[in-house]
């Protein structure tokens, strides 16, 4: 089981739990979680976690499936959808 990660945001802990996360082979990426509500949840090597908005779950398999995480995050979702940092 992976362990939660915490983040100071002002005067909060933010915990966030990777246990629902799809692990990524990929220089950039590490995981992903994609939700109901198309929310894809990217988590990258930088431990940065980023959450963007209104995804189609065939980007969300194209990014699973694709050779290179990387190269298909930078043409097919990266400055493509509305995002914000998590962690």
């Amino acid at each position: 089981m992976t362990k939660p990660r915490t983040k100071t945001v002002g005067d909060r802990v933010v915990t966030q739990s990777l246990d629902d996360r799809v692990p990524l082979v990929s220089s950039l990426l590490v995981s992903m979680q994609y939700s109901s509500q198309a929310t894809l949840d990217l988590e990258f090597q930088s431990d940065a976690v980023h959450r963007y908005f209104t995804v189609p779950r065939a980007i969300v398999e194209g990014l699973r499936t694709a050779e290179s995480k990387g190269a298909y995050f930078n043409r097919h979702i990266k400055d493509q959808f509305p995002s914000r940092p998590l962690i």
